[in-house]
């Protein structure tokens, strides 16, 4: 009689001969412990007795005691049978079967990678339990959102528990002599993602895979328009070895895809002869030769290598996520993932299940995002918020003490940089008209206008300092001061109000 397939019970994936062998190199030399107790826990092993005998192992070396058949078998329950075995017998076999300390490494990653596989299973047993029985009012993308949230555990644990050998001084060093000959290849020109500001470039030599650089400011000092400049400038970048320029991924949870559209196609109709202010774009007031400028725009940029994730509640794992999708799409096409702009990160929702307070919630963002450059080996532009305490004080120009909500995103950052435009705040103590005062006020606004600081705050590999951009509010544009040939025509107020 053939029994139907869906009535086979399948065992999940294990090998107990791998836990027995690596088991026994642990008791007959208590050094294949160290080898193996990053990649390892208890809980890795199939046979409930193994764990609990990995963990009593690992107790005792621990507390730099001996750990051998003898010793653990002193823990375990006296009447304990395993195969007809009891507790003083198993274990002599244990160490009977032991495997080298040069292989147990080997028999690690085969009970771990098991493990692995059993986990996968348990969340895909939950998620078809979840899809038959979720309320008719839940959403499918709250359920996917869980998937990934414990798929990603899962893969985020087996991704620090991987066996890793400690790096020699000599081995550090010839790495950073190969960053320098890749640097000195570089004739000059900067070696990570340029910022589409050549001061910038300068002063950081650009963002760097792996590297977290924190945007921060006040709200309408230029922050998102440094973003939209910045992921512009990536999406025509050719680094060093690339045929092509890298991709772009642009999170963000503030703005749609269509205002972040509108930005880019009125930055870029200088290229078409012309400035259409952004507002123009929403207002629709621009007349035939605008729009021949913004349709020429759009046609010669077409196919720029730019993805936006838009979705406004996303959580710190849907941004995983979504530059896990970026990369695979744009590995598809030839490019490398280079760049992701997150466009806030506070607006970031926490992980479902996550309990603790807004400090905490922060804290977790930023160290995610530090995580993600990590492990994607990709350059992040997290724009932050600054506390209100900026506009109690008479210099408005922010410090790291600003830094909203949490100190933890100084310590995650590899560089933080400050936008500041003293135009906004001149512009507002604008006194009465036809006065000495008010001369003074026109000459002062004369001095700061289109001018936006970007104060490098910290640089953990290279130096602080502020350079100057210039900052076109009608287009949310941003080029470097030392660039500024005439400038189109445009018929608008010579202090046009940026836009945030």
């Amino acid at each position: 009689m053939t029994v139907p397939a869906r009535d086979i019970v399948q065992v999940e994936p294990h090998s107990i001969e791998a836990e027995q062998a690596l088991l026994g190199a642990v008791l007959m030399n208590n050094e294949a412990f160290w080898r193996v107790a990053e990649m390892l826990r208890p809980e890795h092993f199939f046979e409930p007795i193994h764990g609990r005998i990995y963990e009593l192992a690992g107790t005792l070396i621990r507390a730099a005691k001996l750990a051998s058949p003898i010793t653990v078998a002193q823990f375990l329950p006296a009447d304990l049978d395993v195969g007809g075995l009891n507790r003083a017998r198993y274990l002599a076999r244990l160490a009977a079967e032991a495997v080298t300390v040069a292989g147990v490494v080997d028999y690690a990653a085969v009970v771990h990678d098991l493990a692995m596989r059993r986990q996968i299973i348990c969340v895909a047993r939950d998620a078809l339990a979840a899809a038959y029985k979720s309320p008719v009012d839940q959403t499918p993308r709250l359920l996917l959102e869980e998937i990934e949230r414990s798929l990603y555990e899962i893969e985020d644990a087996g991704r620090r528990s991987g066996a890793r050998d400690l790096i020699t001084a000599d081995e550090a060093i010839v790495s950073a002599l190969d960053g320098a000959a890749k640097a000195y290849q570089a004739d000059g020109r900067i070696t990570g993602v340029t910022w589409g500001v050549k001061d910038m470039d300068v002063l950081t030599t650009g963002l760097h895979p792996g590297e977290l650089t924190i945007l921060a400011g006040r709200p309408s000092m230029g922050k998102s328009a440094v973003a939209v400049a910045v992921a512009q400038a990536a999406a025509r970048w050719k680094g060093p070895g690339d045929e092509l320029p890298g991709g772009v991924l642009v999170i963000s949870p503030e703005m749609t895809g269509q205002a972040l559209g509108g930005r880019m196609l009125s930055a870029d109709t200088r290229r078409a002869g012309g400035l259409v202010p952004y507002s123009s774009l929403r207002s629709g007031r621009f007349d035939a030769a605008d729009f021949d400028r913004l349709t020429e725009t759009a046609r010669a940029t077409e196919g720029t290598p730019i993805l936006i994730e838009e979705t406004p509640d996303i959580t710190l794992i849907g941004a995983f996520a979504a530059a896990r999708r970026a990369a695979l799409r744009f590995k598809r096409a030839g490019r490398r993932l280079s760049l992701v702009v997150v466009d806030y990160m506070q607006l970031l929702r926490p992980d479902p299940g996550f309990r603790g307070s807004r400090y905490d919630h922060v804290s977790e963002v930023s160290c995610g995002m530090k995580r993600l450059a990590r492990t994607e080996n990709v350059a992040v532009l997290a724009l932050s918020q600054l506390s209100r305490q900026v506009e109690q004080r008479e210099d408005k120009r922010p410090m790291l003490s600003d830094l909203r909500e949490s100190g933890s995103i100084e310590q995650d950052a590899d560089a933080v940089v400050f936008a500041y435009r003293d135009e906004y705040y001149v512009q507002r103590r604008e006194p009465k008209a036809n006065t000495e005062e008010h001369y003074r006020w026109q000459a002062e606004m004369a001095a700061c206008h289109c001018r936006l600081d970007l104060i490098i705050a910290k640089q953990r590999h290279g130096p602080v300092g502020t350079i100057t951009a210039h900052y076109e509010a009608a287009t949310n544009t941003v080029r470097d001061l030392s660039d500024m040939e005439q400038p189109p025509e445009r018929s608008r107020g010579l202090f046009d109000k940026g836009v945030e």
